[in-house]
């Protein structure tokens, strides 16, 4: 049970638990190669991982609108984020890290319109996506600034028998178990998918994270980790 295991012992872990012969080189290897990686990809982008948490800084140069998306985090390493978790966006002006809020429309426009020449002002205040691999910022900038993403990293690369997983082995191999069995009709699927379900429940206890609580109104700033709390209140009477 443990993290970085390769896909070879992967693949032999899921033929125990399948009960098939631990032969390499099987007519399913590749069947199950896939289905190990696609379960990786889901519980990646079903629940945020504190290992996967990355940062990346994209330098933006003065009187900017449109940016590439990052490939390379601030520690060098070439890689992208996985966009389908939550992500903190902030932009560093005035010696200050300071959240972005999402969405550029008709009321930023009808302030400082970006299609206009001039429109410029400081500091960045929205964001929104406007390509696949691009997004969009306003006001357009006077000076130099610099925006972060804080969020899940994508994976790596989980296809050669050498690559490793980002993600327990026991919870990957019992996740693709549970499903091949329930596939079969086979008794023991319910078993299995038991078995998942508890160490996806000690795996993630184990791990840090952040207070939840309940959110009024759309979402703050930072919608991951900012959230108004009830407390009980105790009245007396006279």
């Amino acid at each position: 049970m443990a993290r970085l295991t390769t896909l070879a012992n992967l693949r032999t872990q899921l033929k125990a638990a399948l009960g098939n012969s631990l032969s390499v080189g099987t007519a399913n290897d590749a069947i199950y190669n896939q289905l190990l990686s696609d379960k990786q990809k889901w519980l990646a982008c079903e629940y945020d991982w504190p290992f996967l948490e990355d940062r990346f800084d994209v330098a933006v140069a003065p009187q900017s609108r449109y940016l590439a998306f990052p490939t390379i985090d601030n520690e060098g390493v070439t890689s992208a984020m996985n966009m389908e978790r939550p992500y903190l966006v902030e932009v560093f002006y005035n010696n200050l890290w300071t959240p972005l809020k999402y969405g550029i429309g008709s009321q930023q426009f009808n302030y400082l319109n970006s299609d206009l020449p001039g429109q410029i002002q400081d500091p960045i205040q929205n964001w929104r996506w406007s390509q696949e691999n691009q997004f969009e910022i306003w006001p357009i900038n006077s000076t130099a600034q610099s925006i972060r993403f804080t969020g899940q990293r994508a994976l790596d690369a989980l296809a050669s028998d050498s690559d490793t997983a980002d993600l327990d082995d026991q919870l990957i191999v019992l996740a693709v178990a549970a499903e091949l069995l329930a596939r079969s009709k086979q008794k023991d699927a319910q078993l299995k998918q038991s078995l998942f379900t508890e160490r996806l429940r000690a795996v993630r206890a184990s791990y840090p994270c952040r207070p939840q609580g309940l959110t009024f109104g759309l979402g703050g700033d930072d919608e991951r980790s900012e959230r108004k709390r009830l407390t009980s209140i105790a009245v007396h009477g006279n």
